[in-house]
Protein backbone atom coordinates (compact mmCIF):
# COMPACT_ATOMS: atom_id res chain seq x y z
CA UNK A 1 0.00 0.00 0.00
CA UNK A 2 0.75 3.51 -0.26
CA UNK A 3 3.60 5.06 1.86
CA UNK A 4 2.30 8.30 1.20
CA UNK A 5 -0.45 9.28 2.33
CA UNK A 6 -2.81 11.77 3.74
CA UNK A 7 -3.23 10.81 6.95
CA UNK A 8 -5.63 12.69 9.13
CA UNK A 9 -7.56 16.18 8.69
CA UNK A 10 -9.67 18.58 10.99
CA UNK A 11 -11.70 21.53 9.61
CA UNK A 12 -13.97 24.51 10.91
CA UNK A 13 -15.57 27.28 8.99
CA UNK A 14 -17.68 25.92 5.63
CA UNK A 15 -21.07 24.88 5.72
CA UNK A 16 -22.11 22.15 8.55
CA UNK A 17 -18.19 21.32 8.85
CA UNK A 18 -16.80 23.18 12.19
CA UNK A 19 -14.20 20.76 14.25
CA UNK A 20 -14.79 17.69 11.77
CA UNK A 21 -11.89 15.58 12.15
CA UNK A 22 -10.55 12.07 10.47
CA UNK A 23 -8.21 10.11 10.14
CA UNK A 24 -7.46 8.44 6.87
CA UNK A 25 -6.86 5.00 5.45
CA UNK A 26 -3.82 5.40 3.37
CA UNK A 27 -6.05 3.49 -0.20
CA UNK A 28 -9.28 3.47 -0.25
CA UNK A 29 -11.50 5.67 2.44
CA UNK A 30 -15.59 5.33 1.56
CA UNK A 31 -17.44 7.93 3.60
CA UNK A 32 -20.92 6.57 3.88
CA UNK A 33 -23.65 8.75 5.81
CA UNK A 34 -27.25 10.00 4.79
CA UNK A 35 -28.76 12.47 2.96
CA UNK A 36 -27.43 16.13 4.16
CA UNK A 37 -24.78 14.58 6.67
CA UNK A 38 -22.30 17.23 5.04
CA UNK A 39 -20.28 14.40 2.71
CA UNK A 40 -20.05 16.91 0.24
CA UNK A 41 -19.12 20.15 2.21
CA UNK A 42 -16.49 18.10 3.66
CA UNK A 43 -14.79 16.79 0.22
CA UNK A 44 -15.29 19.99 -1.34
CA UNK A 45 -13.49 21.88 1.86
CA UNK A 46 -10.30 19.43 1.71
CA UNK A 47 -10.43 19.94 -1.58
CA UNK A 48 -9.69 23.45 -1.84
CA UNK A 49 -7.37 22.88 1.57
CA UNK A 50 -5.18 20.53 0.05
CA UNK A 51 -4.63 22.74 -3.03
CA UNK A 52 -3.91 25.83 -0.89
CA UNK A 53 -7.19 27.64 -2.11
CA UNK A 54 -8.72 29.38 0.27
CA UNK A 55 -9.73 32.71 -1.51
CA UNK A 56 -13.50 32.33 -1.48
CA UNK A 57 -13.27 31.75 2.08
CA UNK A 58 -13.28 34.19 4.98
CA UNK A 59 -13.01 32.73 8.96
CA UNK A 60 -11.68 29.20 8.90
CA UNK A 61 -9.36 26.86 10.61
CA UNK A 62 -7.30 23.91 8.77
CA UNK A 63 -5.13 21.21 10.31
CA UNK A 64 -3.89 18.19 8.18
CA UNK A 65 -0.95 15.56 8.28
CA UNK A 66 0.99 14.28 5.27
CA UNK A 67 2.71 11.32 5.72
CA UNK A 68 5.80 9.69 3.40
CA UNK A 69 7.79 6.84 4.57
CA UNK A 70 8.07 8.19 8.40
CA UNK A 71 7.85 11.95 7.67
CA UNK A 72 4.66 13.38 9.08
CA UNK A 73 4.28 17.38 7.10
CA UNK A 74 1.30 19.48 9.66
CA UNK A 75 -0.14 22.10 7.69
CA UNK A 76 -1.97 24.44 10.07
CA UNK A 77 -4.05 27.31 8.68
CA UNK A 78 -6.34 29.76 10.09
CA UNK A 79 -7.71 32.89 9.01
CA UNK A 80 -10.42 35.54 10.44
CA UNK A 81 -12.16 38.56 8.64
CA UNK A 82 -13.53 41.26 10.41
CA UNK A 83 -16.63 43.22 8.72
CA UNK A 84 -17.21 46.52 9.62
CA UNK A 85 -20.84 48.90 8.98
CA UNK A 86 -20.37 51.88 7.94
CA UNK A 87 -23.92 53.73 9.76
CA UNK A 88 -25.32 56.57 8.42
CA UNK A 89 -27.77 56.93 11.63
CA UNK A 90 -29.10 54.37 13.86
CA UNK A 91 -31.31 52.26 11.50
CA UNK A 92 -29.63 52.40 8.33
CA UNK A 93 -25.63 51.89 7.09
CA UNK A 94 -24.16 53.10 4.30
CA UNK A 95 -21.65 50.67 3.30
CA UNK A 96 -20.20 47.08 4.15
CA UNK A 97 -16.13 46.76 4.88
CA UNK A 98 -14.44 44.08 4.56
CA UNK A 99 -10.99 44.43 6.30
CA UNK A 100 -7.88 42.94 5.80
CA UNK A 101 -7.94 39.09 7.31
CA UNK A 102 -5.61 37.76 9.75
CA UNK A 103 -4.21 35.10 8.15
CA UNK A 104 -1.68 32.38 9.24
CA UNK A 105 0.35 29.40 7.95
CA UNK A 106 2.41 27.15 9.69
CA UNK A 107 4.25 23.78 8.23
CA UNK A 108 5.93 21.35 10.68
CA UNK A 109 8.00 18.73 9.44
CA UNK A 110 8.74 16.03 11.85
CA UNK A 111 11.13 12.87 11.18
CA UNK A 112 14.34 11.16 10.95
CA UNK A 113 14.82 10.75 7.37
CA UNK A 114 14.49 14.46 6.12
CA UNK A 115 17.02 16.74 5.92
CA UNK A 116 14.53 19.37 7.01
CA UNK A 117 12.99 19.55 10.37
CA UNK A 118 11.47 22.49 11.89
CA UNK A 119 8.46 25.00 11.70
CA UNK A 120 7.82 26.96 8.77
CA UNK A 121 5.13 30.04 9.50
CA UNK A 122 3.40 32.89 7.33
CA UNK A 123 1.64 35.50 7.74
CA UNK A 124 0.05 36.52 4.36
CA UNK A 125 -1.78 34.13 2.15
CA UNK A 126 -0.51 35.41 -1.28
CA UNK A 127 3.10 33.37 0.52
CA UNK A 128 1.84 30.02 0.79
CA UNK A 129 3.71 29.22 -2.32
CA UNK A 130 6.86 29.10 -0.24
CA UNK A 131 5.12 26.11 1.83
CA UNK A 132 5.39 24.20 -2.10
CA UNK A 133 9.01 25.36 -2.55
CA UNK A 134 9.77 23.62 0.34
CA UNK A 135 7.85 20.41 -0.38
CA UNK A 136 9.48 20.51 -3.49
CA UNK A 137 12.86 20.16 -1.91
CA UNK A 138 12.11 17.34 0.21
CA UNK A 139 10.63 15.48 -2.41
CA UNK A 140 7.11 15.58 -1.16
CA UNK A 141 4.52 17.58 -3.32
CA UNK A 142 0.82 16.56 -3.59
CA UNK A 143 -2.19 17.30 -5.10
CA UNK A 144 -5.94 16.88 -4.89
CA UNK A 145 -8.81 16.73 -8.06
CA UNK A 146 -12.55 16.47 -7.30
CA UNK A 147 -14.46 14.41 -9.39
CA UNK A 148 -17.99 15.48 -9.00
CA UNK A 149 -21.30 13.27 -9.63
CA UNK A 150 -22.57 14.17 -13.17
CA UNK A 151 -20.67 15.15 -15.81
CA UNK A 152 -18.10 18.21 -16.49
CA UNK A 153 -20.23 21.18 -18.34
CA UNK A 154 -17.42 21.78 -20.82
CA UNK A 155 -16.99 17.88 -21.81
CA UNK A 156 -14.99 19.38 -25.33
CA UNK A 157 -13.44 16.30 -27.71
CA UNK A 158 -14.72 13.91 -25.56
CA UNK A 159 -18.71 14.64 -26.02
CA UNK A 160 -18.51 16.93 -29.23
CA UNK A 161 -16.34 18.45 -31.43
CA UNK A 162 -13.60 20.75 -30.61
CA UNK A 163 -12.37 23.29 -33.22
CA UNK A 164 -9.57 25.77 -31.95
CA UNK A 165 -7.09 28.05 -33.41
CA UNK A 166 -3.79 26.51 -31.94
CA UNK A 167 -1.35 28.92 -33.40
CA UNK A 168 -1.73 32.65 -34.18
CA UNK A 169 2.47 33.88 -33.96
CA UNK A 170 2.00 31.89 -30.79
CA UNK A 171 0.25 29.83 -28.58
CA UNK A 172 -3.37 31.45 -29.06
CA UNK A 173 -5.42 32.71 -25.99
CA UNK A 174 -8.10 30.18 -26.86
CA UNK A 175 -5.49 27.07 -26.13
CA UNK A 176 -4.61 28.72 -23.04
CA UNK A 177 -8.43 29.00 -21.91
CA UNK A 178 -9.20 25.68 -22.04
CA UNK A 179 -6.17 24.06 -20.33
CA UNK A 180 -6.05 27.11 -17.84
CA UNK A 181 -9.61 26.62 -17.21
CA UNK A 182 -10.36 25.06 -13.45
CA UNK A 183 -13.02 23.14 -14.43
CA UNK A 184 -12.14 20.89 -17.21
CA UNK A 185 -11.35 17.77 -16.73
CA UNK A 186 -8.08 16.47 -16.60
CA UNK A 187 -8.23 13.70 -19.17
CA UNK A 188 -9.79 16.65 -21.76
CA UNK A 189 -6.22 18.87 -20.80
CA UNK A 190 -4.37 15.38 -21.56
CA UNK A 191 -5.84 15.35 -24.96
CA UNK A 192 -5.99 18.81 -25.36
CA UNK A 193 -2.29 18.33 -24.90
CA UNK A 194 -1.56 16.38 -27.34
CA UNK A 195 -2.09 18.73 -30.11
CA UNK A 196 1.00 20.87 -28.81
CA UNK A 197 4.32 19.82 -29.66
CA UNK A 198 7.64 21.52 -29.63
CA UNK A 199 8.10 22.07 -33.64
CA UNK A 200 4.50 23.99 -33.40
CA UNK A 201 6.47 26.48 -30.52
CA UNK A 202 9.65 26.56 -32.51
CA UNK A 203 7.65 28.10 -35.21
CA UNK A 204 8.76 24.56 -37.86
CA UNK A 205 5.65 24.51 -39.75
CA UNK A 206 5.97 27.95 -41.09
CA UNK A 207 8.97 29.05 -43.95
CA UNK A 208 8.72 32.37 -44.69
CA UNK A 209 11.70 31.94 -47.54
CA UNK A 210 9.19 30.16 -49.98
CA UNK A 211 7.65 32.33 -52.49
CA UNK A 212 6.03 30.14 -55.52
CA UNK A 213 2.37 29.12 -54.63
CA UNK A 214 2.95 25.33 -55.63
CA UNK A 215 5.93 25.39 -52.64
CA UNK A 216 3.75 26.61 -50.20
CA UNK A 217 0.97 24.91 -51.01
CA UNK A 218 3.49 21.48 -50.95
CA UNK A 219 5.24 22.58 -47.67
CA UNK A 220 2.08 22.95 -45.76
CA UNK A 221 0.69 19.48 -47.06
CA UNK A 222 3.64 17.83 -45.78
CA UNK A 223 3.45 19.99 -42.38
CA UNK A 224 0.03 18.81 -42.36
CA UNK A 225 0.59 15.29 -42.37
CA UNK A 226 3.62 15.84 -40.43
CA UNK A 227 1.32 17.41 -37.42
CA UNK A 228 -1.55 14.48 -37.74
CA UNK A 229 1.51 11.55 -37.47
CA UNK A 230 2.85 13.64 -34.26
CA UNK A 231 -0.93 13.82 -32.99
CA UNK A 232 -1.49 10.41 -33.46
CA UNK A 233 1.70 9.17 -31.67
CA UNK A 234 0.97 11.56 -29.08
CA UNK A 235 -2.73 9.50 -28.21
CA UNK A 236 -0.96 6.50 -27.90
CA UNK A 237 -2.21 6.43 -24.77
CA UNK A 238 -5.76 5.77 -25.59
CA UNK A 239 -4.14 2.32 -26.67
CA UNK A 240 -3.80 1.50 -22.95
CA UNK A 241 -7.46 3.41 -21.81
CA UNK A 242 -9.28 0.53 -24.70
CA UNK A 243 -7.76 -2.05 -21.86
CA UNK A 244 -8.92 -0.48 -19.02
CA UNK A 245 -12.41 0.35 -20.72
CA UNK A 246 -12.79 -3.67 -22.20
CA UNK A 247 -11.95 -4.54 -18.73
CA UNK A 248 -14.39 -1.97 -16.77
CA UNK A 249 -17.18 -1.03 -18.82
CA UNK A 250 -19.60 -1.86 -21.39
CA UNK A 251 -17.00 0.27 -23.63
CA UNK A 252 -15.14 -2.04 -26.20
CA UNK A 253 -12.78 0.55 -27.66
CA UNK A 254 -12.01 4.60 -28.02
CA UNK A 255 -10.53 6.30 -30.91
CA UNK A 256 -9.92 9.62 -31.87
CA UNK A 257 -11.80 10.37 -34.87
CA UNK A 258 -9.35 10.32 -38.22
CA UNK A 259 -10.82 13.04 -40.33
CA UNK A 260 -10.23 15.64 -38.11
CA UNK A 261 -8.81 18.66 -40.04
CA UNK A 262 -5.38 20.41 -39.52
CA UNK A 263 -5.30 23.96 -41.26
CA UNK A 264 -1.54 25.90 -41.41
CA UNK A 265 -1.73 29.17 -43.09
CA UNK A 266 1.93 30.13 -43.44
CA UNK A 267 2.02 33.89 -44.15
CA UNK A 268 -0.65 34.97 -41.13
CA UNK A 269 1.29 31.88 -38.89
CA UNK A 270 -1.89 30.08 -38.04
CA UNK A 271 -2.68 26.82 -36.87
CA UNK A 272 -6.36 25.31 -36.46
CA UNK A 273 -7.70 21.84 -35.66
CA UNK A 274 -11.15 21.13 -36.32
CA UNK A 275 -14.03 18.32 -36.09
CA UNK A 276 -11.67 16.91 -33.06
CA UNK A 277 -13.52 14.41 -30.91
CA UNK A 278 -13.65 11.01 -29.63
CA UNK A 279 -15.36 7.78 -31.27
CA UNK A 280 -16.70 4.66 -28.72
CA UNK A 281 -16.94 0.99 -29.78
CA UNK A 282 -19.70 -0.86 -28.13
CA UNK A 283 -21.32 -4.25 -29.59
CA UNK A 284 -18.55 -3.81 -32.40
CA UNK A 285 -20.34 -0.65 -33.73
CA UNK A 286 -18.82 2.69 -33.29
CA UNK A 287 -20.81 5.78 -31.83
CA UNK A 288 -20.29 9.35 -30.85
CA UNK A 289 -20.65 10.36 -27.05
CA UNK A 290 -24.19 11.03 -27.55
CA UNK A 291 -24.87 7.82 -28.77
CA UNK A 292 -23.70 6.01 -25.30
CA UNK A 293 -26.53 6.05 -22.57
CA UNK A 294 -26.42 7.99 -19.22
CA UNK A 295 -24.60 4.80 -17.17
CA UNK A 296 -21.69 4.33 -19.78
CA UNK A 297 -20.83 8.24 -20.60
CA UNK A 298 -20.28 8.61 -16.49
CA UNK A 299 -18.37 5.28 -16.02
CA UNK A 300 -16.25 6.46 -18.82
CA UNK A 301 -15.92 9.97 -17.04
CA UNK A 302 -14.61 8.24 -14.11
CA UNK A 303 -12.72 5.50 -15.58
CA UNK A 304 -10.66 8.46 -17.61
CA UNK A 305 -10.67 10.94 -15.10
CA UNK A 306 -8.47 8.18 -12.94
CA UNK A 307 -6.63 6.57 -15.69
CA UNK A 308 -5.51 10.03 -16.73
CA UNK A 309 -4.39 10.40 -12.53
CA UNK A 310 -2.94 7.80 -12.29
CA UNK A 311 -0.94 7.41 -15.50
CA UNK A 312 1.98 9.39 -14.53
CA UNK A 313 2.52 8.51 -11.36
CA UNK A 314 5.71 9.47 -9.73
CA UNK A 315 6.39 8.73 -6.00
CA UNK A 316 7.35 12.03 -4.65
CA UNK A 317 3.78 13.35 -5.71
CA UNK A 318 0.49 12.13 -4.15
CA UNK A 319 -2.48 11.98 -5.88
CA UNK A 320 -5.97 12.82 -3.58
CA UNK A 321 -8.74 11.58 -5.28
CA UNK A 322 -12.32 12.44 -3.89
CA UNK A 323 -15.23 11.41 -5.76
CA UNK A 324 -18.53 11.74 -5.13
CA UNK A 325 -21.54 9.52 -5.64
CA UNK A 326 -19.82 6.96 -8.63
CA UNK A 327 -23.04 4.76 -8.08
CA UNK A 328 -25.47 7.42 -9.77
CA UNK A 329 -27.24 5.92 -12.87
CA UNK A 330 -24.88 3.07 -12.90
CA UNK A 331 -25.97 -0.76 -13.11
CA UNK A 332 -25.31 -2.89 -10.11
CA UNK A 333 -22.69 -4.95 -12.03
CA UNK A 334 -21.16 -2.32 -13.74
CA UNK A 335 -20.79 -0.58 -10.57
CA UNK A 336 -19.14 -3.65 -9.11
CA UNK A 337 -16.89 -3.33 -11.68
CA UNK A 338 -16.15 0.42 -11.23
CA UNK A 339 -15.24 -0.09 -7.57
CA UNK A 340 -12.65 -3.17 -8.21
CA UNK A 341 -11.12 -0.27 -10.85
CA UNK A 342 -11.07 2.39 -7.98
CA UNK A 343 -9.72 -0.27 -5.48
CA UNK A 344 -6.92 -1.30 -7.58
CA UNK A 345 -6.14 2.68 -8.33
CA UNK A 346 -5.75 3.29 -4.57
CA UNK A 347 -2.66 1.30 -4.34
CA UNK A 348 -1.07 4.17 -5.98
CA UNK A 349 -3.54 7.14 -5.35
CA UNK A 350 -5.30 7.71 -2.11
CA UNK A 351 -8.90 7.61 -2.87
CA UNK A 352 -11.81 8.92 -0.69
CA UNK A 353 -15.14 8.20 -2.46
CA UNK A 354 -18.67 9.56 -0.95
CA UNK A 355 -21.60 6.90 -1.83
CA UNK A 356 -25.52 6.47 -0.71
CA UNK A 357 -24.84 2.31 -2.56
CA UNK A 358 -24.53 -0.95 0.06
CA UNK A 359 -22.90 -2.40 -2.91
CA UNK A 360 -19.96 -0.45 -2.95
CA UNK A 361 -18.75 -1.70 0.57
CA UNK A 362 -18.46 -5.49 -1.83
CA UNK A 363 -15.09 -5.08 -2.99
CA UNK A 364 -13.51 -5.24 0.70
CA UNK A 365 -12.41 -7.40 2.56
CA UNK A 366 -11.99 -8.41 6.13
CA UNK A 367 -8.71 -6.52 6.43
CA UNK A 368 -10.03 -3.44 4.77
CA UNK A 369 -13.24 -2.60 6.57
CA UNK A 370 -11.21 -0.07 8.07
CA UNK A 371 -11.29 2.00 4.87
CA UNK A 372 -15.27 3.02 5.95
CA UNK A 373 -16.17 6.04 7.57
CA UNK A 374 -19.39 7.08 8.81
CA UNK A 375 -21.00 10.46 7.98
CA UNK A 376 -23.82 12.11 10.66
CA UNK A 377 -24.83 15.36 11.39
CA UNK A 378 -25.58 16.46 14.70
CA UNK A 379 -27.14 20.14 15.47
CA UNK A 380 -26.24 20.79 12.05
CA UNK A 381 -22.94 20.08 12.39
CA UNK A 382 -20.98 17.02 10.63
CA UNK A 383 -19.15 14.28 12.49
CA UNK A 384 -16.81 11.94 10.67
CA UNK A 385 -15.91 8.43 12.59
CA UNK A 386 -14.45 5.30 11.61
CA UNK A 387 -15.64 1.99 12.43
CA UNK A 388 -15.40 0.88 16.22
CA UNK A 389 -13.68 -2.74 16.84
CA UNK A 390 -17.58 -3.64 17.75
CA UNK A 391 -18.92 -2.91 14.64
CA UNK A 392 -16.13 -4.16 12.48
CA UNK A 393 -16.45 -7.76 14.53
CA UNK A 394 -20.37 -7.75 13.08
CA UNK A 395 -19.39 -7.26 9.82
CA UNK A 396 -16.69 -9.87 9.77
CA UNK A 397 -19.59 -12.19 11.07
CA UNK A 398 -22.50 -10.71 8.13
CA UNK A 399 -19.29 -11.42 5.28
CA UNK A 400 -19.02 -15.19 6.40
CA UNK A 401 -22.28 -16.18 4.84
CA UNK A 402 -23.60 -12.64 3.20
CA UNK A 403 -22.23 -9.44 1.67
CA UNK A 404 -20.72 -6.57 3.42
CA UNK A 405 -23.88 -4.85 1.52
CA UNK A 406 -26.37 -6.72 3.66
CA UNK A 407 -24.54 -5.49 6.49
CA UNK A 408 -25.87 -1.65 5.79
CA UNK A 409 -28.67 -2.83 4.34
CA UNK A 410 -29.83 -4.82 7.77
CA UNK A 411 -27.66 -3.92 10.70
CA UNK A 412 -27.00 -0.80 12.63
CA UNK A 413 -23.45 0.53 10.24
CA UNK A 414 -24.82 3.91 10.49
CA UNK A 415 -25.64 4.36 14.11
Amino acid sequence: MNNFFLNKAELSGYKSIENTSIEFNNGLNLIIGKNAAGKTNFLNFLNKSLNFDFSNFNNFKVNFSIKKNGISYVFDFTKKTTIKLKKKDTNTFVSLKRLNPEFNGKLEIRGENTGINGVFEINNEEDISKFSDILENEPALFKSTLIRHGLPKNYLIIDKPLNIEIINKSISDDFFNYYNSSDQSKFFKKLLFSLINIDIIEGKYFNNKLRKRESIENFTRDKIKLYKNKISKDLSFLDDLKQVLQDNSPIENVRMNDNFLIEIDNEEKKISVKNFFLEYQIDERWHTFDDLSDGTKRIFYLISEIFTLDMNFEEKILNVIFIEEPELGIHPHQLYKLMRFIKEKSRTNQILVTTHSPLTLDVLEETELDSIIIAEIRDGVTNLKNLNNTKIEKAKAYMEELNLSDFWLNSDLED
